[in-house]
């Protein structure tokens, strides 16, 4: 057993290949610690959680590998923070954690009942194959949304206005449509696309406040006309497979907002070398 320290005032009690003891629930009892990291990455571990409700103040849990089954986890009603992990199998009704506000779960957990959380405030959900935002439900205090697709998933972007106070938006792989519904999330500050492919970038050009946007590794991308004269966007990414069919880049060299430009690749067609175009 290791206490860690992770930030001030917040102490996580690390159970990596070991056997809990009752003597521990003393640390949650006293106040001295309010997290748990437990699981085994042994071949064949077969960790319990039992005992995790039953522990006073567990205001964080984070499941590693070799979890028994992750239920459990469903009843300890205090938490604020659960990373369940991208190995987890079985069902968890997440419905009852009304005080959550950081999840880090697998779809195939049970994602949907995280729609029942009216105080989650960042969510990231793994292996995504297909669906819609709208399936994560409405969630008017959520400002950061991670979803990580299968290499063949779908994403639509439908449902992105149940999100308001939406600020930072990562995809991960998979391809993405109804990008034009974004402009529901209007306060988005943040888009990273980081193997979600589409083709066009015309969505930043409904979000007022967008701060970065960086495409890597999307495929082609039609055109960067949608970026001229951006009233807020000041840093722009460009790497990997993302080429950009039109090859003009003049939207990016004459927009002077564009502090930052990292363009990683050029191409015969474009109008402008990378080295022409990148800033600082």
């Amino acid at each position: 057993m290791h206490l860690r320290k992770l930030r001030p005032g917040v102490t996580e009690m690390q159970l990596i290949c070991e056997d809990w003891l009752p003597e521990y629930a003393e640390h949650f009892a006293s106040g001295r610690c309010e997290g748990l990291l437990i699981g085994c990455h042994r071949p064949g571990a077969r960790v319990d959680l039992s005992f995790a409700p039953s522990l006073p103040n567990l205001r964080s849990l984070r499941l590693g590998l070799g979890i028994r089954d992750p239920g459990p986890a469903a009843a300890c009603r205090e938490l604020t923070l659960l990373e369940l992990g991208g190995r987890q199998r079985g069902r968890v009704d997440l419905s009852g954690l009304l005080a959550l506000k950081e999840l880090e779960a697998p779809v195939v957990i049970g994602l949907e009942t995280a729609a029942a959380l009216p105080a989650l405030e960042s969510l990231t959900a793994l292996g995504w194959r297909h669906g819609a935002l709208a399936d994560l439900g409405t969630h008017p205090q959520l400002h950061r949304l991670r979803i990580e697709c299968l290499r063949n998933g779908e994403l639509s972007l439908t449902g992105a206005a149940g999100l308001p106070q939406l600020r930072t938006l990562h995809l991960y792989d998979g391809r993405v449509h109804d990008t034009g519904e974004l402009s529901g999330a209007a306060r988005l500050e943040e888009i990273r696309l980081l193997g979600a492919k589409t083709s066009s970038v015309a969505f930043a050009a409904r979000l007022p406040h967008l701060q970065r946007l960086t495409l890597e590794n999307c495929g082609p991308v039609d055109s960067l006309t949608p970026l001229t004269d951006h009233p807020s966007l000041t840093e722009l990414a460009i790497a990997g497979t993302t080429v950009i069919r039109d090859g003009d880049l003049h939207p990016l060299a004459a927009n002077p907002r564009l502090r930052s430009i990292a363009l990683e690749h050029s191409a015969p067609h474009y109008t402008h070398t990378p080295a022409r175009i990148r800033r600082p």
